[in-house]
């Protein structure tokens, strides 16, 4: 027992020899994160106005506005929230590998935890996807001391932790997939009895309850408004979805081909053994036989792992932090397996470092290049403003992390259409993600702009086309603004700044 509470520190501390620098180095917030402070900086009633529009759970604004008013509203600070509750996700992963194994299964799942480019990616997010990890896991955890039939204070915890976990990020919703899917192939194909059905169905009940306040409220307010317009429905990536969603839980951002083959090919040995086992082989025969042995708790683990990514499958919607609570399955899965191939210590020892070489790179290049740039946009126009310029945001909710950083002396325009709202953060909560200006509602920009000499437009690369952005830069080409200089800047929304004089 000591000796795994000594490699799991081991674990920590490596985490946080990439986490720490990777938040360090970061620097602006992005729009994500833009909303999420800006919500923050208002007490729970006051944030209501906003988080009713919002299309996630209230849990993780509320955290953070405890958390900032502590430790302050830095992007650092902000983020290391974030950092806390992913280590806290690393503990809690140690414990549930072991109750699912042993403590090797513990101790590798969260190596795996630790070591993911993707799992650092979420930790210098600040953002909901690291609480709702540590919850979910939780939430794992006591869903099996319940189908144990231990201590009764264990629905409690389950209850608890469940629905911290829904009121966190809609995609917790998984586990209530999963888990009903692994309670019923416990209780009618396995036949085990315990807990009772009409227990499991109330502790069920009582979670939709408390979780329904906010679900209705979200059904009333977005439901009328869901269409395929929506950015989600629209977005893409390369190659096999039930592939490359599982490749993202390690390999996230770059691309080193050579690597990841290897290294792909070890992951699927691990899972290969998680549930096979060599029967017999014989070389001279050309023969082997394998025994597929599907525990309970693999059975367990791959509805964790494969539920959220079929269904993302089937909706094809490409955001690969949306599927975070399969790689808690994913993970343990992997894990499994390693225990299973009972390696001796020098093997053992030899496989961690290895996969700490593959997935070097990929953490060094979050470390080192992965900064969203909304506090250089800013600088830029601060340092070529002129008085008789005007600032026009072409997708509108983006005035949001630009107003966070500028400092200069020019009026701020977001281009909308008549009708949304004046107050910023609603609009950039309510609007963020579908398109509301359209060829037919554009506002006259002669009229915005006046006798303006110059116009700047800030329009992010990522999110312009959602927001049709493109319609107020074709604006100015129709009408002969010349585009006298453009300047491009890196993060992951990518905003580009374009200056245009005025022909007359």
């Amino acid at each position: 027992m000591r000796k795994s509470i000594l490699l799991l520190l081991l674990i920590i501390l490596l985490a946080l020899a990439f986490k720490i620098p990777a938040v360090l180095n970061s620097q602006s917030f992005w729009f994500d994160e833009a909303v999420s402070l800006s919500i923050a900086q208002h007490n729970i009633l006051a944030s209501w106005q906003y988080l009713q529009w919002e299309n996630n759970p209230p849990l993780h604004y509320w955290l953070l506005h405890y958390w900032t008013s502590i430790f302050g509203q830095t992007e650092i600070s902000v983020r290391l929230s974030s950092v806390l509750f992913s280590i806290l996700g690393i503990m809690a992963l140690y414990f549930l590998g072991k109750k699912l194994k042993n403590s090797q299964t513990g101790l590798f799942a969260a190596f795996l935890f630790a070591i993911s480019s993707y799992q650092l990616h979420l930790s210098m997010d600040g953002r909901m996807y690291a609480p709702m990890l540590f919850f979910g896991i939780l939430s794992s955890y006591f869903f099996l001391q319940v189908l144990a039939g231990q201590k009764k204070i264990n629905w409690f915890f389950y209850v608890l932790f469940t629905l911290l976990t829904y009121y966190t990020h809609l995609t917790g919703l998984f586990l209530l997939i999963s888990q009903n899917l692994y309670f019923f192939y416990h209780y009618f194909y396995l036949k085990i009895k315990k807990p009772k059905l009409l227990s499991w169905l109330y502790a069920q009940i009582i979670i939709l309850a408390l979780f329904s306040p906010w679900l209705i409220s979200f059904m009333l307010t977005h439901f009328s408004r869901f269409d395929s317009t929506a950015w989600y429905w629209h977005t893409s990536g390369e190659g096999f979805f039930l592939f490359q969603l599982p490749r993202s839980f390690f390999f996230l951002a770059i691309e080193v081909p050579y690597i990841e083959l290897i290294a792909l090919i070890l992951f699927f040995v691990l899972f290969l053994a998680s549930f096979t086992k060599i029967k017999s082989f014989s070389l001279a025969a050309r023969e082997l036989r394998l025994n597929f042995n599907f525990s309970p708790a693999i059975v367990f683990l791959l509805l964790l792992f494969l539920t959220p990514i079929f269904l993302g499958f089937l909706l094809q919607v490409w955001v690969v932090k949306y599927y975070s609570i399969a790689s808690i399955g994913c993970y343990l899965t992997l894990a499994y397996g390693f225990s299973n191939l009972k390696l001796k210590v020098k093997y053992l020892v030899s496989l961690v470092v290895i996969i700490i070489i593959f997935l070097l790179p990929y953490n060094l290049f979050f470390i080192q290049q992965y900064h969203h740039k909304w506090h250089k946009v800013a600088r830029y126009i601060e340092s070529v403003e002129q008085p008789a310029d005007k600032i026009l945001v072409a997708a509108f909710v983006y005035q949001l992390p630009f107003d966070y950083y500028y400092h200069g002396k020019l009026e701020v325009v977001g281009y909308k259409p008549a009708g949304i709202e004046d107050d910023l953060l609603l609009s950039a909560v309510k609007y963020n993600w579908y398109p509301v200006l359209t060829k037919e509602n554009m506002p006259d920009i002669n009229q915005i702009l006046g006798n303006k000499k110059r116009a700047i437009v800030i329009s992010p690369c990522v999110a312009g086309t959602i927001h049709n952005a493109n319609l107020v830069l074709d604006w100015f080409s129709a009408h002969n603004w010349p585009l006298i200089h453009q300047e491009q800047f890196g993060g992951f929304e990518r905003p580009s700044v374009y200056i245009f004089t005025n022909p007359n």
